[in-house]
């Protein structure tokens, strides 16, 4: 079975096209960063949290981390944490806690 067929005018197929662009354009940049570990102190800068409010992402599975054997200390990929949404985030963690505080 086909799936559905969309007609775009000119105007509708360039924006499509913009965001794809787009999209691809960032994921690109997002993946140099693949690699790169950055500690806790630089990822509360990028993301403008406290280190209390960056655990409590991390307590709640918002926030992807890499852990180190051996090691207490939290590492996270630059690119996740560039991509990361803190409004949504937020959103999340606030939705965690009311589902928490409903179950008690």
């Amino acid at each position: 079975m086909e799936g559905p067929i969309f007609v775009l005018n000119e105007q509708d197929l360039r924006k499509t096209m913009e965001e794809i662009l787009g999209t691809m354009a960032d994921d690109r940049i997002y993946n140099r960063f693949e690699g790169v570990l950055i500690d806790t102190n630089m990822t509360c800068t990028i993301l403008s949290v406290t280190k209390v409010t960056l655990y409590k992402y991390i307590d709640a599975g918002l926030i992807p981390f890499e852990s180190r054997e051996g090691r207490s200390e939290y590492k996270f990929r630059l690119s996740e944490i560039l991509k990361a949404d803190v409004k949504e985030i937020q959103r999340r963690l606030r939705y965690n806690l009311r589902d928490i505080s409903r179950k008690r």
